[in-house]
């Protein structure tokens, strides 16, 4: 049916060029394709419009010759409306295409709006069929309710950015301000936003101008009164003003934006400069602790070092005390009797087994009865 209406309409191709970017979409593809194109086709007078098809030369100027038969005004046009789905940011961006193509002869105008502004389908169910005093007056309708949720969204962006500015504005320890990478992120979507609105707003100027050129071309091509077409005029201008204004904001909001960011890169750097200096002075607190605990190491080491001297030397004299010991405590234990009736016999005994031996030679020269007596009293 749609290729049927532009054959018959004879609808120009560029219109097309739109109607492709048009549809439902569920990835980031040809979101920036922004552009508008007007014609004014003309004939010479008293030709017929069967003979102007045959030689395939339809002219359009300013010749005094040709007659303006129609034009054709499209172009596309982004705006913002709420989608009213349960998501963090409650705005989307929508698009709308527009063609129009009047005609001189009858004052008759064939238009298509393919997915118009919310605002633009209300006012156009409530007013019924309106009949312009100038052709173009539609256009700025248009226009009109395409910019209609600009200022709510740039509100939009400024509260977000002014809650974020709270958090980086007010002077406190760097340890108490609560921004990461992820703040830091949600700085740079903010900014990418506010770049696709410059970038609608300053489209939308272009498209803008084109309008205001054709109007101009057309007034020239026509009888209209000139009231009618300095009124449009003004319209425009005062669609072009809010424009600006809407611009001006979006670029303050940009600056706004990159301060915000700067400060947060600020915080974030010298946060990390306090948290390095704490840990240097975490490490070398530890390794004062360090070289302490190595001191009473030597230390220990040096009375582990005088305990081993003191214990070498107690052994040596226990070496040296040892026979003796041992002496005594081999007499001393119960092997050895000791009572009256035995006692002469045992140092008897004790002095033959030392006379047999190697050093009891030696004692040959003493007296027996001596060493008899130191025995019994050794005993």
């Amino acid at each position: 049916m749609f290729k049927a209406l532009c054959t018959n309409d004879q609808i120009t191709p560029q219109f097309l060029r739109f109607i492709f970017g048009l549809g439902k979409t569920v990835t980031s593809f040809d979101e920036d394709y922004m552009a508008s194109y007007h014609e004014i086709y003309a004939r010479e007078e008293g030709r017929s419009e069967a003979a102007e098809k045959r030689n395939g030369d339809r002219k359009h100027g300013n010749d005094e010759k040709l007659r303006a038969e129609f034009y054709d005004l499209c172009y596309n046009i982004r705006h913002f409306e709420l989608h009213g789905r349960e998501l963090e940011d409650p705005w989307s961006c929508r698009q709308s295409a527009i063609h129009q193509k009047y005609y001189f002869t009858n004052n008759r105008s064939n238009w298509i709006i393919v997915q118009p502004p919310v605002l633009f389908s209300i006012a156009l169910k409530g007013l019924g069929p309106v009949q312009m005093a100038h052709p173009m007056g539609l256009h700025v309708w248009y226009l009109t309710a395409a910019m209609a949720n600009w200022r709510p969204y740039l509100n939009y962006i400024t509260e977000r950015l002014t809650e974020m500015d709270r958090k980086v504005s007010f002077p406190k320890p760097f340890r108490e301000y609560e921004v990461n990478f992820s703040f830091s992120q949600q700085i740079h979507v903010l900014r990418q936003k506010l770049n696709h609105a410059r970038y609608i707003l300053e489209n939308t100027q272009d498209t803008l101008a084109s309008i205001k050129s054709h109007a101009q071309k057309v007034v020239q091509s026509s009888n209209l009164p000139t009231l009618e077409t300095e009124s449009l005029q003004y319209r425009l201008e005062n669609v072009s003003s809010e424009l600006c204004n809407y611009l001006s904001i979006t670029c303050k909001l940009l600056r706004f934006s990159q301060d915000i960011r700067l400060m947060n890169n600020d915080i974030l750097r010298f946060r990390d400069q306090e948290l390095l200096y704490d840990n240097g002075l975490s490490l070398a607190r530890i390794g004062q602790a360090d070289v302490l605990e190595r001191k009473t190491m030597v230390v220990l080491a040096d009375g582990t070092a005088r305990d081993s001297r003191t214990v070498r030397i107690a052994t040596v004299i226990a070496i040296l005390y040892l026979p003796a010991n041992l002496v005594i405590q081999f007499f001393s234990s119960s092997l050895i009797e000791l009572n009256a009736d035995h006692t002469n016999q045992t140092a008897e005994a004790f002095y033959e087994a030392a006379e047999r031996k190697p050093f009891g030679r030696a004692w040959q020269s003493t007296d027996t009865n001596e060493l008899r007596a130191y025995f019994e009293v050794l005993i």
